[in-house]
């Protein structure tokens, strides 16, 4: 017997299945590229922890498990810039570790509160723009791949079925085979 998850107090998931599974495609395709093949990324059906974010990644280490969050208007943003805010949340995954220095809770002491403040601003600023500038590198290096865009499509179509959003006109221009 299916399980109803109303019934049980759920709210039903803001992501279709077809949208899940097209996105964990194009995930697991993408993550071996990115040097973290090893990580296990769930789309988390909550909002980002910055309530400006598009999206965002949560991180467990010691597992490997990060938790992908989307806004409830990222279905409003144009495909080119989901596909770069996905790709800058997977870069946070690579730079992981040096975000964790920033946070780690002895750092305050030994700097002293003023020049940790100082220390944390900087280096929180130079991560996302290096972040930022992985997700463009890591885009260019995708973008003529033929399975990269046949499942960034199935992405978008899965949106789109979801939403039921007409297909945009195509935009991106693909080299013939």
């Amino acid at each position: 017997m299916e399980r109803n998850d109303s019934e049980i107090g759920l709210k039903p998931s803001r992501f279709s299945q077809q949208f899940k599974e097209a996105l964990t495609a194009w995930i697991g395709h993408v993550v071996p590229w990115l040097g973290i093949p090893q990580w296990e990324i769930n789309l988390l059906d909550a909002q980002p922890e910055s309530e400006n974010a598009a999206a965002s990644i949560l991180c467990t280490h010691g597992r490997d498990i990060a938790a992908l969050c989307l806004s409830s208007d990222f279905f409003d943003f144009p495909s080119h810039s989901q596909q770069h805010y996905l790709m800058h949340e997977l870069s946070h995954i690579v730079l992981d570790r040096l975000d964790k220095v920033a946070g780690f809770s002895a750092l305050d002491k030994l700097l002293g509160a003023a020049a940790f403040e100082v220390f944390y601003a900087n280096h929180k600023t130079a991560l996302e723009k290096t972040t930022d500038s992985l997700a463009c590198v890591f885009i260019e290096f995708f973008k003529d791949g033929e399975l990269y865009n046949q499942l960034w499509d199935k992405v978008m179509e899965a949106e789109r079925v979801a939403t039921g959003t007409p297909a945009p006109p195509k935009t991106r221009q693909r080299k013939n085979a």
